[in-house]
């Protein structure tokens, strides 16, 4: 429906006037958008539903459609027969206009706006004639000078006069995951929390122009690129297009189901291309990117949108004249990993474990592989700095020189890795899984063909925290290796000792704190 928008437009206000009964004609003159014109014009001319459908109201009469659905959210739902049941059901409920008949499931799902007309093939829906009194915006009209409307006020303030409006019937409803219905006697809209946005405004339709919502590429191909600033603005443009749909009255919502930032731990996992991938501060990382470019605007007054914690051409790369630079933001394993561990087994060490963090196995592809059309070296410049750590709060500097080799052009990413020595830690508890590395910061650099620059990792001691069983993050006595990696290719290796004072250590960072 949305590809024929434009083309049926005219055919839309040609046959309104004409062919819709008064009641439609009220519906189809409000300001909508323009597929839902065009399904008012189609229900009007090939209707479903024969004659008047029973109800509370004299001169209501529906007009049905297959395959698509009308309004957002719902304020009832009823198991019924069919179509027309549940064209009564709406009739019989005075806050109803419009309905939804699942025709496999016999659920009838009543609708008090007309917004958010989409195609769905096993869907009845219709309106009955009653006009929309719905509201988009809080506090509009007489609504403006109840008290929680009131800016001037702290917001607790605010907040506990606007629940002390809410009815306790209607609390329920205001519970659901997703859409929250208008509470009309107090000017509330009804309201979508759930916008799907971790690449792009997804369960959206196209604007009546023809505009579409940007659709970016999936969390784990941004992640790959190691490049936060791109992230960023992925946000930026995503809360823009959001904005823009909420302010135009498209879309009920400024709130967003993303970023995902759970880490990936299971190949067999089906939401694994939501993730950033399988290590914790790349997703810290790329959640902190996404949402300060999502909600931070051009008005510093307000939030452009809200955060929820859930092109390239592929010819030019394929013949080298782009040169992407990607490394994989999670380990690949080998086909046999699915029969070494139970799925149902979240341990992180069980088997041959899980990320690199704990793979003892050979991967197919490790954490930080990636190919390139050009190639690089990786050098310690200077040497990599001697010593011992004993403060908390001491830091280390590693440098290191990078130096395109090839004749092209390219990116690279140099990981820094802390890699505890198990045998030298010995306050920590002996059933303690101590992880074989763990990311503490990376870089990623542009370098003309024979290039070179310096990229610095500054090791502070917290970096060097190590999570006990009972969840608490304590810095350890011992030795630890240092890396730095281009993800394959040279490992520059060096050791660093952490010896703080008895009185000090272990140097507990932070304390997990249960819930249940």
């Amino acid at each position: 429906m949305r590809q024929n928008t434009n083309k049926h437009r005219a055919a839309v206000h040609s046959v309104q006037e004409d062919l819709l009964p008064d009641t439609m004609v009220q519906v189809a003159a409000m300001r909508m958008p323009s597929h839902l014109l065009l399904a008012a014009a189609v229900v009007a001319v090939v209707a479903v539903c024969s004659g008047r459908c029973e109800g509370a109201e004299p001169g209501l009469q529906c007009k049905l459609e297959t395959g698509v659905i009308i309004g957002a959210g719902n304020i009832d739902v009823l198991q019924v027969a069919s179509a027309d049941a549940c064209c009564n059901a709406c009739n019989a409920n005075s806050a109803c206009i419009a309905f939804t008949f699942d025709t496999s499931t016999h659920a009838c799902f009543l609708k008090d706006n007309l917004r958010d007309n989409t195609t769905q093939s096993d869907r009845i829906s219709g309106t009955n004639g009653r006009s929309p009194n719905d509201v988009f915006y809080a506090c509009q009209g007489k609504f403006g000078s109840l008290r929680f409307c009131n800016t001037s006020l702290p917001l607790d303030a605010r907040l506990q006069d606007l629940i002390s409006r809410v009815k306790l019937d209607d609390v329920g409803a205001q519970l659901r995951a997703r859409q929250s219905p208008q509470l009309l006697d107090i000017g509330v809209p009804a309201y979508y929390w759930g916008t799907n946005a971790i690449h792009g405004m997804q369960n959206t339709q196209c604007l009546p122009d023809g505009q579409c919502p940007t659709s970016f590429p999936a969390p784990c191909g941004l992640a790959a690129t190691f490049n936060m600033s791109i992230v960023k603005e992925m946000g930026r443009i995503i809360g823009r297009e959001l904005r823009a749909y909420y302010n135009g009255q498209f879309h009920n919502s400024l709130d967003t189901w993303s970023p995902t930032i759970n880490p990936s731990r299971d190949p067999r996992w089906g939401r694994n291309v939501e993730s950033p991938g399988e290590d914790p501060l790349v997703c810290g990382l790329y959640g902190s990117a996404y949402t300060q470019g999502l909600q931070y605007g051009d008005d510093p007054n307000y939030y452009q949108a809200i955060v929820t914690l859930k092109v390239l051409l592929c010819v030019e790369t394929i013949f080298g004249a782009n040169n992407p630079g990607g490394k994989l933001p999670v380990t690949m394993y080998p086909s046999t990993y699915v029969d070494d561990i139970d799925f149902l087994n979240m341990s992180m060490t069980t088997g041959p474990g899980r990320s690199y963090k704990y793979y003892t196995g050979t991967p197919l592809f490790a954490f930080g592989f990636g190919l390139s059309y050009t190639t690089f070296n990786l050098t310690w410049s200077p040497a990599p700095p001697s010593g011992v750590l004993t403060s908390p709060h001491a830091t280390k500097t590693y440098t290191c020189k990078v130096t395109n080799t090839g004749r092209v052009a390219g990116d690279e990413v140099v990981f820094a890795f802390m890699k505890p020595k198990a045998a030298t830690i010995t306050t920590l508890g002996s059933d303690t899984p101590v992880p074989i590395k763990v990311l503490f910061a990376f870089e990623r650099v542009s370098l003309a063909a024979g290039a070179s620059t310096t990229v610095h990792f500054n090791l502070t001691t917290t970096m060097l925290g190590l999570v006990d069983n009972d969840g608490h993050r304590s810095v350890h006595n011992g030795d630890y290796d240092v890396e730095l990696t281009r993800g394959h290719g040279e490992e520059l290796l060096t050791t660093v000792t952490v010896a703080l004072p008895a009185a000090s250590h272990p140097h507990r960072i932070s304390t997990f704190r249960k819930w249940w």
